[in-house]
């Protein structure tokens, strides 16, 4: 079944927040570190230079996005997720995918990942192409580390 991505809008926004509080509340079922803050996508339509994405399969919403753009072509990848009944399915990586073609003059996609989400570093790494290029320790503490990752087009 083929996949599409339209932006998020109005009618969108309260559906896609619960899917993406749902997705990160899955993600995050096995942590014993609960003080982890769930994304949101408030405000999000008002910021200028940012996309919020849903993606669709079969007419339902499946997962989303929220790109933003920088200088030169180096955009941010800020949020992705996809609704849990849908994990597993190869719908992150054809939202991933669809993301990079529809902005083919992007030179680079960062992006920040929790080190104690090994899945999803995985994914970013493995399935996407992207690249440790940093560790960021939070609050000085070297048990909570972000991992800032970079994917330069044209390279894999």
């Amino acid at each position: 079944m083929e996949l599409l991505l339209r932006p998020i809008d109005r009618k969108d926004l309260a559906e896609a927040e619960v899917m993406l509080r749902r997705s990160f509340a899955f993600t995050m079922r096995d942590l014993e570190e609960a003080e982890m803050e769930l994304p949101t996508l408030h405000g999000v339509l008002e910021r200028p230079g940012t996309a919020p994405i849903a993606a669709y399969r079969g007419g339902r919403m499946v997962g989303g996005a929220v790109v933003s753009f920088g200088a030169e072509g180096h955009n941010t990848l800020e949020l992705l997720w996809v609704d849990p009944n849908h994990i597993d399915c190869g719908i992150g990586h054809m939202m991933w995918n669809m993301i990079e073609r529809s902005y083919p003059l992007a030179k680079s996609w960062e992006t920040v990942i929790a080190a104690c989400l090994p899945r999803n570093v995985y994914f970013y790494v493995n399935k996407c192409g992207f690249h440790i290029v940093k560790v960021e320790f939070e609050n000085g503490n070297r048990d909570e580390c972000m991992y800032v990752l970079r994917k330069e087009m044209g390279r894999s």
